[in-house]
């Protein structure tokens, strides 16, 4: 499953592994950093993460099924 978040500042997203994640658009936080446009991460079966925007942004996910 393969999807685009579009978010607003403020917007809160728990995605659950396993995924991948890369910001294409805007910023936000993750696991303790500020991501920008680029910035990815893979998250491990079992794992979660949340993701807050700082801004108006966008991420690309990829869930494994």
């Amino acid at each position: 499953m393969k999807g685009v978040v579009r978010a607003g500042r403020g917007e809160v997203f728990l995605f659950r592994g396993p995924a991948s994640l890369r910001l294409i658009a805007g910023a936000a936080e993750a696991i303790g950093a500020v991501w920008r446009p680029g910035a990815s991460v893979s998250i491990p079966e079992g794992k979660s993460i949340p993701v807050e925007f700082s801004g108006r942004g966008a991420l690309r996910w990829d869930a494994a099924a």
